[in-house]
């Protein structure tokens, strides 16, 4: 959805504001991605936090969303003083860049004050209220809401744009509309589940210092990745100059889509396996496993090849022939995109843990690692230096997770060292990434190596789907007949 709303907004936007109010807009909208890292780390954690207490001692899951207001409290806040401090010092310059000198200062940092406020007086406490449905068999009505939020967020932003909106009136209509939804579903949750409320009975100071400090870690991953992003950016825009970000921003937007194809088919997976985590049954974790292998396998791997042959043409009908596409940098962030597909379930279930290990070596991976290993092999390269960065981050996360973190979160339940890929597994993803790979080395390939690649994927495809299990198999089968 995310996706195909920018790919829906950009243009509308550049037609009714322009280039430089637009990108006013984006550095403010920056900004104040930038500052709900201050409490994204904590909100998340105590959603996962919530979803695992729910299976295990919900008198605790009640204390800690109760207190969780407190650390809202606090965490907001500090956004506060963060934002007055911009203003007093007249800073707004060291996040928004050269666009602040296009329009008043007072507009964007008063844009940036109204936004920060109604985000914590509604979506960062309502925010973990939305995690809770998760653990209560809502997930579908939660991804309603997501969708309803996103829709909002976009639409207000093009109805602003439409009416030619200063940037200050745009920050008001958004902040306003993105607060309906949350109230909105607000009111929802206290209507669907009554038992529960109300939420803040029994909120303790103590508690919710506890949680703002045991969150750290993810704080720390979502600030690191979040600079690792934008750092990349500004990095290109040094080395190569600005005009090449327009290619690696559309080149990444296009890989991106399967990396939001992943999440979604990933993320219903969440609270079984962190169920069967919970009540130490291996045996349907790893069937969990196995069946999402089989899954990645045939929906991002099996869509990447048949892809292939046509992302030239659909890249210069998108950019209308403006931007030229770069072969070696998109082979590069699909071959990204194929491992982390393979790693997604395991990302998924360590970040639902609040494994603070884990997150601090994921941010430091795909933030910090990033960001530096771009730095040396971007002046070499060229944007595929960028790409051999985030592939090579991708690489070293999966290992780190299947021979550290996941071995280590199984033997806590007294399982011995699984073997958690068959070779028929290694071979659908191995297949994927040779041919890109050879396509980064060669840029025209011969057609029999993507003969041979398909031919390598569908066996492997093939062995998985024998050596699934055989509930999970009828289950598939049972769904497919009712899809027709």
């Amino acid at each position: 959805m995310s996706i195909i709303i920018q790919l829906i907004s950009v243009p509308i936007c550049l037609r009714y504001w322009g280039k430089t109010t637009y990108g006013t807009w984006l550095a403010l909208s920056a900004a104040y991605t930038i500052l709900r890292t201050v409490d994204g780390g904590f909100t998340a954690f105590i959603g996962n936090k919530l979803n695992m207490l729910y299976h295990q001692d919900q008198q605790e899951m009640r204390r800690v969303l109760a207190s969780a207001v407190w650390g809202v409290i606090l965490l907001g806040s500090l956004q506060i003083i963060i934002v007055l401090g911009l203003y007093f010092s007249n800073s707004m310059s060291l996040i928004m860049g050269s666009a602040v000198s296009q329009i008043s200062a007072s507009q964007t940092i008063f844009g940036l004050m109204v936004m920060s406020l109604t985000w914590i007086l509604s979506g960062s406490y309502i925010g973990m209220l939305h995690r809770f449905l998760i653990p209560n068999g809502m997930l579908y009505q939660l991804l309603w809401w997501v969708m309803l939020l996103q829709v909002s967020q976009s639409l207000s932003i093009m109805l602003a744009a439409y009416f030619q909106f200063s940037v200050f009136n745009a920050a008001l209509f958004f902040a306003f509309a993105q607060a309906a939804v949350y109230i909105s579903s607000a009111f929802y949750i206290k209507w669907r589940l009554p038992q529960f409320y109300p939420w803040l009975s029994g909120a303790k100071l103590k508690i919710g210092i506890r949680e703002i400090i045991n969150s750290f870690p993810m704080t720390v991953n979502g600030a690191v990745q979040q600079a690792g992003n934008s750092g990349v950016v500004v990095l290109v825009s040094a080395v190569l100059g600005a005009a090449v970000i327009p290619i690696y921003s559309t080149m990444r937007t296009l890989s991106n889509l399967w990396t939001t194809v992943t999440n979604i088919v990933t993320a219903p997976l969440l609270p079984d396996i962190v169920r069967f985590h919970a009540t130490k049954e291996l045996r349907k974790f790893i069937m969990v496993h196995k069946t999402h292998v089989l899954l990645m396998s045939v929906i991002i791997n099996l869509s990447i090849m048949l892809a292939y042959p046509l992302i030239d043409t659909v890249y210069l009908y998108w950019t209308r022939g403006k931007l030229p596409i770069d072969h070696r940098l998109i082979c590069l962030l699909l071959a990204s995109v194929s491992v982390f597909a393979l790693n997604s379930l395991f990302n998924t279930f360590l970040t639902g843990l609040n494994n603070g290990r884990y997150l601090v070596v994921m941010g430091a991976l795909r933030g910090l690692f990033v960001l530096l290993a771009g730095y040396f092999l971007l002046p070499i390269f060229g944007l595929s230096g960028i790409g051999m960065a985030i592939l090579l981050a991708e690489i070293l996360l999966m290992a780190a997770n299947t021979y550290i973190f996941i071995y280590g979160e199984l033997q806590s339940i007294g399982a011995e060292r699984e073997n958690m890929f068959a070779w028929y597994d290694i071979l659908c993803f191995a297949s994927v990434l040779c041919f890109l790979l050879l396509n980064v080395l060669i840029v025209h390939l011969s057609i029999i190596y993507y003969v041979i690649s398909l031919g390598l994927l569908l066996i492997g495809m093939i062995y998985a789907w024998i050596n699934l299990d055989l509930e999970i198999k009828s289950r598939i089968l049972r769904m497919l007949r009712l899809a027709r």
